[in-house]
């Protein structure tokens, strides 16, 4: 395996643009989730838990992204990880051991915006009263998804059997390169 292409989003955008870019998709997201849902749905009225539990929900985000990034590499039976680093701050990351396949990874780095926002969009059509903790806690999984939603658009350029392998601040998109192993076969 050669690698193909070495991506670090955090090194090629910045982490101050990065947290600009998260918060900025963070509050758009949010309002048109709430208000396409308050205009057009029930007109049930908000019931409020306080800030405790709104804490609680916000706070729950962090560990379920994780989660869902975790599931579909687990179902394929492969290994992951996750943990919390104490470096700086508490940090939970996500760790994968061997490379993976593009589609694996692509599945994997998606898993979060699709089951979370669908999730929100489900209790919010069950549960109406709740819109805006569905809209806070789905808004907040967006934000964290920038991240993803980059770093997808590079794995999705990768040719069709490449590989996905991760190191400490990006991923390497590995793929075979059919003129050295004719070489080395020679």
């Amino acid at each position: 395996m050669n690698c193909w292409k070495t991506v670090s989003i955090t090194q090629d955008i910045g982490k101050f643009r990065l947290w600009i870019l998260s918060g900025m998709l963070m509050v758009s997201y949010f309002l048109v989730y709430f208000l396409l849902f308050s205009t057009f749905g029930t007109g049930a009225a908000l019931i409020d838990y306080g800030a405790g539990v709104l804490l609680i929900c916000m706070l729950a985000v962090f560990p379920i992204h994780m989660l869902m990034h975790c599931i579909p590499v687990w179902m394929l039976g492969r290994k992951a990880t996750m943990g919390v680093r104490m470096k700086q701050w508490p940090f939970l990351y996500l760790t994968v051991k061997q490379p993976l396949p593009k589609h694996i990874s692509l599945l994997a780095i998606c898993s979060p915006a699709i089951f979370i926002t669908g999730t929100a969009i489900a209790v919010t059509f069950i549960f109406p009263h709740l819109l805006h903790y569905a809209a806070l806690m789905s808004a907040l999984n967006i934000g964290m998804c920038v991240h993803d939603f980059l770093y997808v658009n590079h794995i999705r350029r990768a040719p069709r059997h490449a590989f996905v392998e991760e190191y400490d601040d990006g991923f390497h998109i590995l793929c075979e390169n059919p003129a050295l192993t004719n070489k080395k076969a020679s």
